[in-house]
């Protein structure tokens, strides 16, 4: 895309000077200009689209807002260990979770969506993997912010989520801010960018599930990916 926007300055620049030097020999450029004003456009909004989707995949969310939030316990892992991005010697997979039970006692209850009612049928509503610190006996204390979050999957809306809070809103809001899905699979809305995806679940265009990872090198395409990223499990 970015090839695209040198040509048409050179255009505008080419047809500005044509006008000038010889009015009584130029042609209606009016056409011309409409084109290139609407093909502009459409450059412009689909590198913003990126742009934001680029930021969105590199910073989620805060997860120690989450932490402070959600109070959650030690959870097993989600996704296989073959598709994460590789972890670092001094970091060990640590995974958080909770199901209705723990939300209901956090002092931020109020803001969750769906109502309890329904997450207690659902099992397993949140979890979130990270990499963390294992050198001394204090990395591993929960209040300390020191973990590199890979991955989580979330069936419930909360504030602490932003700018990942998408369940409970409409698809067409998330693709008039990111652009339109790089693939779809059972349901599902995939975006993909330099080895992070978001999977976005909808049921009749509102979206009840996401899943987003930081994945391992070798996955390249969608037939790479795990089928977990397709569907919701409710145990841990």
């Amino acid at each position: 895309m970015r090839t695209l926007i040198p040509f048409f300055l050179v255009l505008l620049i080419s047809c500005s000077e044509n006008t000038t030097e010889d009015s009584s020999n130029s042609i209606n450029l009016d056409s011309v200009e409409t084109e290139t004003d609407s093909l502009a456009i459409v450059v412009e909004e689909v590198d913003s689209n990126l742009i934001r989707l680029g930021v969105l995949l590199d910073n989620p969310l805060d997860f120690s807002k989450v932490k402070e939030d959600f109070r959650m316990l030690e959870m097993g892992r989600i996704l296989p260990e073959e598709y994460m991005h590789p972890i670092d010697s001094n970091y060990h997979n640590y995974n958080y979770g909770a199901v209705a039970a723990i939300l209901r006692q956090t002092p931020t209850r109020q803001q969750f969506q769906p109502s309890f009612e329904e997450m207690e049928s659902m099992g397993r509503v949140v979890s979130f993997s990270t990499y963390k610190p294992w050198s001394s006996s204090t990395d591993k204390y929960y209040e300390n912010d020191n973990e590199i979050l890979v991955g989580f999957e979330t069936a419930v809306s909360h504030p602490s989520l932003e700018p990942s809070n998408f369940v409970g809103k409409n698809k067409n809001i998330i693709e008039s801010e990111y652009g339109t899905p790089h693939a779809q699979k059972d349901d599902c809305l995939i975006y993909f960018h330099q080895h992070k995806i978001l999977v976005l679940h909808q049921g009749d265009e509102i979206i009840d599930w996401i899943k987003y990872y930081w994945l391992a090198d070798h996955i390249e395409s969608i037939d790479d990916l795990p089928l977990e990223l397709y569907s919701w499990r409710q145990s841990y």
